[in-house]
């Protein structure tokens, strides 16, 4: 997924490692968080529409970029 890098609604891998236990992912700092984090903060609840339709705009982008490299 090296080819991610070049979308912006799609947070880089840097480095991947795993142990006995545990898989983990080094990724590229997201400074705006992640939509989970926005999820959790939002008020007043629920979204607006507006904001509804801008983030499933970005979701959509995001899949459209991945379908497009055949992942």
């Amino acid at each position: 997924m090296a080819e991610s890098q070049s979308n912006p609604f799609i947070t880089q891998l840097i480095y991947a490692f795993q142990n006995a236990d545990r898989m983990f992912f080094i990724m590229e700092a997201a400074r705006a968080g992640n939509l989970y984090r926005i999820l959790l903060k939002q008020t007043p609840r629920p979204f607006s529409y507006e904001r509804i339709v801008f983030h499933a705009g970005e979701i959509a982008c995001a899949l459209s970029f991945l379908h497009s490299k055949s992942f």
